[in-house]
């Protein structure tokens, strides 16, 4: 018997039911589904995203003030610039393709910008001494 599958029709509806959840519509498999969401930006914060919150600026402060001396700045371009030649693919080139490593979703991206490679080391630093 013949199958009658609705995904056309359906795929592109969604809407609000309330002004902190939406109808979201995923297909899967040749499968619609319809999920209820609730809003994340509408619901008061956690303790815990209060506490990453507090902990973001009080990081972003030191990492602005660290980049403001000149001194510390040159010590934190140095260690950086180590860094990316540590870990740069262009100063490791392949022999061929299959010596690339597999893709894997829990291997941590590559910091490529001076200020991300300082909030990086101070925000390990602080989880540390916690």
């Amino acid at each position: 018997m013949a199958k009658i599958l609705l995904d056309a029709p359906v795929a592109n509806v969604a809407g609000s039911i309330s002004k902190h959840q939406q109808v979201i519509y995923r297909t899967r498999n040749g499968r619609t589904h319809a999920y209820v969401v609730t809003h994340p930006n509408e619901l008061p914060p956690s303790d815990t995203q209060k506490r990453n919150s507090s902990l973001f600026g009080q990081i972003s402060k030191q990492v602005h003030a660290e980049m403001a001396d000149a001194e510390k700045r040159a010590e934190w371009e140095k260690a950086f610039a180590a860094y990316t030649k540590k870990r740069n693919p262009s100063y490791r080139r392949p022999a061929s393709s299959n010596d690339h490593m597999p893709y894997s979703s829990r291997r941590k991206p590559v910091i490529t910008t001076l200020y991300g490679y300082i909030f990086h080391t101070l925000h390990t630093q602080t989880k540390s001494q916690e």
